[in-house]
């Protein structure tokens, strides 16, 4: 067994044979440090009485988390050879956090994935051929389910306070399609998702149901983007003012 050390100094348990494994280990366990300084922004813009990350991999995202005692928190990772290792780094943080270990989608059911053992992250529902080129494939079937029954349980609608991270390698879609409305019922909702490897369709689709923030990392501003559509958006993320890998979403009022 391998383990990087998160930021905080905490234990990331991964696999010794997945190549993400190896960079996080190189890296002091966070591969992305824009992204993480997003994520601990919104976090820290709380209170949230549910956080949930969604396609949570290794558990970088959660694992320094300093969240009040009663917030929700739920991993969802359908990678049975990453949740062995996920369930062990959030033990070993003594973080109270619901492993799920199913897909998230727009229905209930089963969801056909392509586990990537080369490099997790990659792992999809539609894999991208370009960047998983002579790596080792493992179709498998998992039980999905959606983000709206996720979040049923636990406080009245109109007293959640929700956020969630996104990153499902171009299924995200499918995900927010299958939170339905219940998002305005709610009594706030961000999520922080990876939008610039979709495709326009599922953009436009994304940008009619809520409000966008682009991340400007000199300033740590969030900037409103009022009636943004897919290629003003590509525009911006494509700019160099602005992070490239995660916009943040609001529900629209």
């Amino acid at each position: 067994p391998a383990a990087a050390r998160s930021p905080g100094g905490r234990a990331i348990h991964v696999d010794p044979d997945d190549r993400r494994g190896h960079a996080l280990l190189a890296r002091a366990g966070d591969l992305n440090p824009v992204s993480l300084r997003l994520w601990r922004r919104l976090v820290d813009a709380g209170p949230w009485t549910d956080v949930v990350d969604v396609g949570a991999n290794y558990g970088e995202m959660l694992v320094d988390l300093d969240l009040p005692a009663g917030t929700r928190v739920v991993a969802v990772e359908p990678n049975p050879h990453v949740c062995w290792h996920l369930a062990r780094t959030l033990q070993e943080a003594g973080r109270p956090v619901t492993l799920v270990q199913k897909a998230l989608s727009d229905r209930e059911g089963t969801l056909a994935l392509t586990i990537d053992r080369t490099w997790s992250g990659l792992s999809a529902a539609a894999v991208s051929p370009a960047e998983t080129a002579g790596h080792r494939l493992e179709p498998i079937l998992v039980h999905a389910t959606t983000l709206a029954r996720l979040l049923a349980a636990g406080t009245d609608d109109d007293a959640k306070r929700v956020l969630v991270k996104i990153d499902v390698e171009g299924h995200e879609a499918a995900v927010l399609r299958g939170l339905g409305d219940a998002a305005r019922s709610f009594a706030a909702f961000a999520a922080m998702i990876e939008m610039h490897h979709l495709p326009e369709p599922d953009r436009a689709e994304i940008l009619a149901a809520f409000t966008v923030e682009l991340f400007e990392p000199a300033t740590g501003a969030l900037v409103p983007v009022p009636d943004a559509d897919p290629a003003r958006l590509a525009a911006l993320l494509a700019g160099g003012r602005f992070h490239a890998q995660d916009v943040v979403l609001r529900a629209r009022i």
